[in-house]
């Protein structure tokens, strides 16, 4: 939604000859995730209760190698990524719209010019791309790794990627800790092993690094327990593979197979002269970072052992497109909890945004603004739309803004909470629509229309413990029309004040409000 139109296609149900998700869940679904090392293509039936993979395709497109000092992704390396996406669009053709979703991870969250990538990408993909934040990121690979394990106990979920690494703590599908690292094998091998040479004391840099990035996190679950541990991507299983090939570690990659793997490594010297069973030419390069990072975390863990596994951020991204059920109580389950920490009045929350959809309902054919996303957005901002209460109530709703900027909000992609957190800003005082320019056409104007229904609501409900009669609200581009009960206004002296006051905030971002 930062990107507008991306987080559309992640929560709306759109019409599509062979139904929708929410009113049959039987048919074809696709994933695509942006890696920072590699593209993923995943296309999978659902049927008998149950996935069945179709398709999958992956292409090492390096795109945290053309991310320069700058935050810049150079031209070679978005490039790469275009033509990759080309051949995905062919495939994606012939699954239904609602059916497919595509996000984005750590390289696209860091570079300052994602939003030149995005565009490019959009228009050859046919379909949005969302950033999702890390924390998100990490909840849906536990999501993916848990739908092809079994359940057995808890579960310390390791994913090394490209750009970043993500680490859960959960049990079943449920994750109870997350966590996102900068480090991954692509920006791990381009710091301390630059030119391709690998060293000892090179490599003891790298894995230190990667263990100073760790110790917080392992002090923070240092008193939890889990049953195993478990590897995702291409890191662990490469190196997984590679023991296993060399007779070091069985079907676990196991902390004697892992040293193995390390020690060959220093022996070759060099990226180039590495010879080892089932090492591909592309997965070479990125190696020893993986394999530092790697290290560190048997050693900050005292691992013995760690099991590879296939699923991955796609199939969390299949498993919640066909269950938008555990999509929405876990983003109920995070609005929820910010409710509870920062002692918010779920009633008078809970009128604003009824009445909030009900003025959306009305007018939402003719201000463009796409059903259901619009009213599931919109219900979300009032239900939080005060959490910057608990600070202090002079700027609250700036308050609120950070509070939501800054939270990890599981269910939520990274522009998802970016325009929650712009509604709560503009629900009062000086409606800040220069706030709304980051996004992408056309959703600057759905936005600020957006965070017109909830001041309107927001003022109705002044009184907070009344009940707001059916208002009435008409719109020809511009221009507003609210129709209100005969005697409301003289009844509600403070809501005609601020109704009155209303009409001249949203004159200056150039809309006119008529009140009757």
């Amino acid at each position: 939604m930062v990107r507008g139109v991306s987080t559309e296609n992640a929560v709306q149900e759109r019409p599509s000859a062979k139904g929708t998700p929410s009113e049959d869940p039987t048919g074809v679904y696709a994933a695509v995730d942006l890696g920072s090392n590699s593209f993923h293509l995943m296309v999978a039936r659902y049927a008998g209760g149950r996935v069945h993979l179709i398709d999958k395709v992956k292409e090492r497109v390096a795109l945290a190698s053309g991310l320069g000092a700058d935050l810049r992704i150079d031209e070679k390396a978005q490039k790469r990524g275009l033509d990759c996406l080309a051949l995905f669009a062919e495939r994606l053709q012939a699954v239904p719209d609602a059916r497919v979703r595509v996000v984005g991870t750590s390289t696209l969250r860091r570079a300052k010019n994602a939003s030149e990538f995005i565009d490019r990408a959009e228009e050859i993909l046919g379909h949005p791309i969302e950033v999702i934040p890390g924390v998100e990121e990490a909840r849906l690979v536990f999501v993916g790794a848990a739908s092809v394990l079994p359940s057995r106990g808890r579960r310390l979920l390791i994913d090394i990627g490209g750009g970043s690494t993500e680490v859960v703590l959960g049990e079943g599908r449920q994750a109870e800790h997350t966590d996102s690292l900068h480090m991954g094998c692509v920006n791990f091998t381009e710091g301390f092993f630059p030119d391709g040479k690998i060293s000892p004391d090179r490599f003891r840099a790298a894995s230190f690094a990667a263990r100073l990035e760790l110790e917080p996190l392992s002090r923070e679950i240092a008193d939890q327990e889990w049953q195993e541990a478990v590897g995702t991507s291409g890191t662990i299983e490469a190196i997984a593979n590679i023991a296993k090939a060399a007779d070091w570690s069985g079907r676990r990659l196991t902390r004697e197979g892992l040293f193995k793997v390390r020690d060959a490594l220093l022996e070759a010297k060099h990226v180039d002269s590495i010879a080892l069973p089932e090492l591909t030419e592309k997965r070479r390069p990125v190696l020893p970072g993986g394999v530092a990072i790697l290290c560190a975390f048997f050693d900050v863990f005292s691992l013995d052992e760690i099991r590879p596994c296939d699923g991955a951020l796609r199939d969390g991204v299949v498993e919640e497109l066909i269950g938008r059920d555990h999509v929405e109580s876990v983003r109920r389950a995070t609005l929820d909890r910010l409710a509870n920490r920062y002692d918010i009045d779920l009633g008078h929350a809970e009128a604003v945004g009824e009445t909030a959809v009900n003025l959306l309902d009305q007018v939402a054919s003719e201000w463009d603004l796409p059903l259901p996303f619009s009213a599931e957005i919109l219900q979300a901002a009032a239900s939080v739309h005060e959490v910057g209460l608990s600070i202090r109530y002079g700027g609250y709703h700036k308050h609120g803004c950070y509070i939501l900027d800054n939270s990890d909000m599981p269910g939520f992609s990274q522009d998802e909470q970016k325009l929650l957190a712009r509604l709560v800003l503009c629900h009062r005082r000086k409606l800040r629509y220069e706030s709304f320019d980051e996004l992408h056409d056309p959703w600057p104007q759905r936005a600020v229309r957006l965070a017109l229904l909830l001041r309107l609501a927001v003022r109705l409900h002044r009184r907070r413990a009344e009940a707001v009669p059916p208002v009435k609200l008409s719109v020809k581009g511009n221009k507003m029309k609210l129709r209100l009960p005969d005697g409301f206004l003289q009844e509600h002296p403070l809501s005609r004040v601020d109704l009155d006051s209303e009409k001249k905030r949203v004159e200056r971002a150039g809309y006119e409000l008529k009140v009757k």
